[in-house]
């Protein structure tokens, strides 16, 4: 049997994290990238991450970014 995840990235907000769990998605994205038109801080992220259900993992778009701030973001959001 073939298991099929979802992933929606690029999440900048509590209500469109809200209608991806609600429509089904596994997994959420964000963009810790500062040029990406989808970027997010890690403390808005960490704040809509903390309202999410435990269930819903969460992945992080990192580019050219230094291994001690991939580090710290990693911690802050729970990724």
């Amino acid at each position: 049997m073939l298991i099929v995840k979802v992933k929606i990235c690029g999440i900048t907000n509590f209500e469109d994290a809200a209608a991806a769990v609600d429509a089904g998605a596994d997994l959420l994205g964000f963009n810790f990238y500062p040029e990406s038109p989808r970027f997010i801080t890690a403390e808005k992220a960490a704040d809509i991450i903390n309202k999410l259900p435990a269930f819903i993992d969460i992945a992080g778009v990192f580019v050219n970014e230094s291994l001690e701030q991939i580090h710290e973001t990693k911690n802050l959001c729970s990724l």
